[in-house]
């Protein structure tokens, strides 16, 4: 089965299987934020794990006097140090898909539901979450329609209402 999203994507709308919807001006706002966010919560989150780290070096180093020679830890901080890197490039890719308008809205039938996302019809390789996580999430059930929301090659699902 091919994986590029966007061509199971063309494959299902011209199957009948979603169909492309339209979405208010708020929402698709809505939407290109809470992209932007993740981006930069990302970003946050390797400045705090290259601290984490750099403080947990400091301490081997200075107070208990251990120098690490194995390349397995030399590796692994290798790309903790690495991981800031691709968080900047992740958001001025995400900068640019949303300028670029790389996002499409469709609305599909969800057949099923794993421990890791609900199926949707003519997406049947795919497990999709809701974008906006909740407390109070939506229960989709067999038979129901969602909006299923494709940025670059990810796809999450959004409120209908």
């Amino acid at each position: 089965m091919d994986n590029d999203i966007k061509t199971q994507i063309q494959n299902a709308v011209s199957q009948g299987l979603l169909q492309p919807v339209t979405l208010s001006e708020e929402k698709i706002k809505a939407f290109c934020a809470k992209q932007r966010s993740s981006a930069i919560k990302l970003f946050l989150g390797s400045i705090v794990l290259i601290l984490a780290v750099a403080l947990l070096a400091f301490l081997f180093i200075s107070v208990f006097h251990v120098i690490v020679y194995s390349i397995k830890i030399i590796l692994g901080l290798l790309l903790v140090l690495l991981f800031p890197i691709f968080a900047i490039y992740n958001i001025f890719s995400t900068i640019g898909t949303i300028s670029k308008k790389n996002y499409d809205f469709y609305e599909g039938e969800v057949f099923g539901m794993t421990e890791k996302g609900y199926k949707i019809r003519g997406l049947e390789s795919a497990d999709i979450n809701f974008l906006f996580p909740r407390k109070d999430k939506p229960n989709l059930t067999p038979g129901e329609k969602a909006i299923v929301a494709r940025f670059k090659e990810e796809l999450s699902l959004l409120e209908k209402n």
